[in-house]
């Protein structure tokens, strides 16, 4: 196993089994935190490795063997509490990264914009050239979004005793670190060649920043474990609702009331303008009416879509990878949505400076935003061969199958 600033720490932080079985059914009990001291009989540690970027990081592998640790003058917290430890870790360690994708996104703006002012291609600023705007644009409004989640959970943090949020940190740090490697790619397209070069600002932005997603845990997994707790936290209440809509014949009743309630939902969706039950365009400031609709709207389909999600998966959703995602992307979107909204304002509220560059930036996402989120709805209620799922699975096995690229070339035959 390998460990962050092994080459300098005195202190290893240690998450180990301790025992083989559970002993309650609500929690996983097996697993417990330890501190552990380099000079420890039984340590070894390796030297440092090279990794893509991140050279400060002094990372090293780390082995124990017959290492032997006290029971209670080593362990943090109880011998069983090793989950609910991780989990406020990952909390804290999920936004602190957030938080360094934010300052990295605002410096990468700052070298972009100042090379926008200054640099000329066919006689025009490039700061006047529409595709230049754009990629300034995404910039921004990405940097906007990924603070405003990370203001949002780090309140969450600070408001309450040992939080759990385990959903609203990985959120957040999906978002941070996928969008920051963006918005580093249209910095660089906007310096051009000179981007490249090595020791350039940009250069060593691109190279540090790329492994960021890896950290704590890959945002893939991330994703589906998102999805997983959503659908766990809501599954004891439908679980004999899916039960008997997928069992059609022994509950009809159940099934055309569900058959109703999706045309109902669906007209009601199509009302304009949108309203739901929540009337959350009461408790932000009245110019931000339209967005917090949006909102609300993205809720709805949400309920909608993961009814959809049970209904068609059952206990075997964990398997349906593909959709599980499509899950917390809209969970994700939400999640940005509501940040932005409280975020923006509460700015105009209180008459901070740029609020309406704020409330502009809000309306954009939350529009943008809430077409993702139906394309995302509508392919959850397709079949898989609708949605090219099950192609794109047919073709990856193929792949495997051949164990590379199966494409015989053009010129196999000439004649």
């Amino acid at each position: 196993m390998w460990v962050t600033n092994g080459l300098n720490a005195d202190v290893f932080l240690v998450y180990c089994k301790t025992k083989e079985r559970h002993t309650s059914e609500d929690y996983d009990d097996r697993f417990s935190f330890f501190l552990v001291h380099r000079d420890m009989p039984g340590v070894t540690i390796s030297p440092p490795v090279s990794t893509l970027g991140l050279r400060g990081l002094g990372l090293t592998h780390v082995e124990f063997k017959d290492v032997k640790v006290h029971a209670i003058q080593h362990t943090i917290g109880q011998l069983g509490e090793g989950l609910n430890v991780l989990r406020n870790l990952h909390g804290y360690v999920r936004t602190t990264l957030s938080g360094m994708c934010t300052g990295v996104g605002k410096r990468l703006i700052q070298l972009a914009s100042e090379r926008a002012i200054q640099r000329e291609s066919f006689s025009r600023k490039l700061m006047d050239q529409g595709l230049i705007q754009k990629r300034l644009f995404h910039m921004e409004i990405d940097t906007y979004t990924m603070e405003s989640m990370t203001y949002l959970t780090s309140g969450i943090l600070d408001s309450f005793s040992m939080p759990v949020i385990s959903i609203e940190s990985a959120l957040t740090k999906i978002f941070a670190t996928d969008r920051l490697y963006r918005i580093a790619n249209d910095c660089l397209e906007i310096f051009g060649v000179e981007g490249i070069e090595i020791g350039h600002p940009v250069e060593q932005y691109l190279r540090d920043i790329r492994p960021w997603a890896m950290f704590d845990v890959p945002n893939d997994v991330l994703r589906l474990l998102t999805a997983w707790e959503g659908i766990m936290s809501v599954s004891s209440v439908m679980h004999d609702f899916v039960r008997k809509i997928r069992n059609p014949i022994h509950f009809p009743g159940t099934k055309l009331r569900h058959l109703f309630t999706n045309w109902t939902s669906r007209a009601q969706a199509l009302r304009a303008p949108f309203t739901f039950k929540h009337d959350l365009w009461e408790k932000v400031h009245p110019s931000l009416g339209i967005p917090a609709r949006d909102l609300e709207y993205a809720i709805f389909i949400l309920r909608n879509a993961t009814k959809e999600t049970l209904t068609k998966s059952g206990r075997d959703i964990m398997d349906n990878q593909l959709y599980l995602r499509r899950l917390s992307e809209i969970v994700m979107e939400i999640y940005a949505m509501s940040a932005m909204l409280g975020r923006s304002s509460r700015a105009y509220s209180i008459g901070l400076k740029n609020c309406e560059h704020e409330t502009e930036m809000t309306f954009l996402y939350c529009k943008h935003a809430r077409m993702r989120i139906d394309k995302l709805a509508k392919e959850i209620k397709e079949h898989g061969y609708q949605t090219g799922d099950e192609h794109l699975q047919h073709l990856a096995k193929r792949m495997l199958i051949a164990k590379g690229y199966p494409i015989t070339t053009p010129l196999e035959r000439t004649y």
